[in-house]
């Protein structure tokens, strides 16, 4: 009886042994699942309303400015902004990794991604005047910029009028910048 009181004991035993460990790494998976995560945004998936929501009469407001860059295309390979404030024309430079497909290009084209991100921060952000992305490759520094009055030309208005309320910025602007006709006209401004 002894006998089988003992290897009873030493078979709870090992199931506690293992039991231990064997929670610790569900317990891991579960919050490596289900923390926060940075997603990467996909074509045709911004999300408007936590862009607006980051609305700022000033380039000066970091936080407010940071939190829209990462809600924007290439949030993934942003690797910081700099802020030009202490004159006018005032300033936004969005640093990034070099993405891989635009990475393979002699010349970095101006994407849609990239007439998007620069058109809701026109909108969004009222005294900023220009904006640029710098694309970094190991030593080498790719920029593409970016001011107010070309976008105000292309939506042939000032173009902050469209961050005026949430209703305007929805139902107007968020049509207008998924349409292409206003992309195509930025590069006939460039020739």
């Amino acid at each position: 009886m002894k006998r089988e009181h003992s290897k009873l004991y030493q078979a709870k035993t090992r199931v506690k042994t293992l039991a231990f460990p064997l929670l610790l790494l569900l317990l891991a998976l579960f919050l490596t699942a289900c923390g926060p995560q940075k997603e990467e945004v996909q074509k045709g998936a911004l999300d408007y309303q936590k862009i607006y929501q980051q609305k700022t009469l000033y380039v000066g407001d970091a936080s407010k400015v940071g939190n829209m860059t990462n809600l924007l295309y290439y949030n993934d390979y942003r690797e910081g902004i700099a802020l030009q404030t202490d004159a006018e024309p005032y300033g936004i430079t969005v640093n990034y990794e070099m993405p891989e497909e635009l990475a393979q290009k002699e010349v970095i084209p101006v994407t849609d991604e990239m007439l998007q991100n620069a058109a809701l921060m026109f909108c969004l952000i009222d005294n900023v005047d220009q904006i640029t992305f710098a694309f970094h490759e190991e030593q080498d520094i790719n920029s593409i910029a970016f001011s107010r009055e070309q976008f105000n030309v292309l939506f042939e208005k000032d173009i902050r009028v469209y961050g005026s309320s949430w209703e305007v910025f929805q139902n107007d602007f968020v049509s207008l910048l998924e349409q292409q006709e206003w992309r195509e006209g930025f590069f006939d401004l460039q020739q």
